[in-house]
């Protein structure tokens, strides 16, 4: 099922990593200085290497629909339904938050100068999440301070019944858009970046419109 390379771009392994990842709290600082990418290039071909021995998940998306060159995945174990340009590959890095650390499951899949990023983790039972907003505030700024940058604008948003937040980040080498929704005991995360001065694509909208829940298994 998973036939393609995925490429990523060394912007994109720092911006998407740097949400949860060990590693990229050690390269995904905000890019100090032109010779970052040039000293830092064997860490990202090593994120990359990384990235490609991990297994790229056959068992936990299933490709629904084909057709203009992006395709519909579908995940039962994450109960949701996203298109991707590209078959996505995966990992499990650890969200750190005051409430719980969450380990998440992320795919990320890429077109030209775009990236594409969901996650998601459900937290334990012993957890306070009485209170949505305050969860969701606490998602979001372990998302930047994974980047290392404040978000720059945010937006209370739904999915359905559910709330969600949109976040943009501006970095100096391009800007980030998150979209986070808490689903009863469960945090989903899309995010995309953009390199630069690149504007805004069509994709961006075809991929956060894409996302919808699976009615869990009775």
């Amino acid at each position: 099922m998973f036939r393609q390379q995925l490429k990523l771009q060394p912007f994109a392994i720092v911006a998407l990593l740097a949400i949860a990842s060990p590693a990229a709290a050690q390269i995904g600082r905000p890019f100090p200085d032109s010779d970052f990418f040039d000293d830092g290039l064997e860490q990202f071909e090593e994120e990359i290497e990384n990235f490609e021995r991990i297994n790229r998940g056959d068992d936990l998306l299933t490709v629904e629909t084909t057709g203009g060159g992006w395709e519909a995945f579908e995940s039962d174990i994450g109960r949701f339904t996203i298109a991707f340009p590209q078959d996505p590959i995966f990992d499990n890095p650890v969200l750190e938050t005051p409430t719980a650390n969450l380990p998440l499951t992320r795919f990320v899949s890429a077109e030209e100068v775009q990236t594409f990023v969901l996650a998601y983790g459900d937290y334990p039972e012993t957890a306070d999440i009485g209170n949505p907003q305050a969860t969701l505030a606490e998602v979001q700024a372990a998302i930047a301070n994974g980047l290392g940058v404040e978000v720059s604008e945010e937006t209370e948003i739904a999915l359905g019944d559910y709330p969600g937040r949109e976040l943009n980040f501006d970095l100096p080498n391009g800007s980030l858009m998150f979209r986070l929704y808490l689903v009863d005991d469960r945090v989903y995360l899309l995010g995309t970046e953009r390199p630069g001065d690149s504007e805004i694509s069509g994709s961006t909208a075809r991929f956060f419109d894409s996302f919808q829940l699976l009615e869990p298994e009775s």
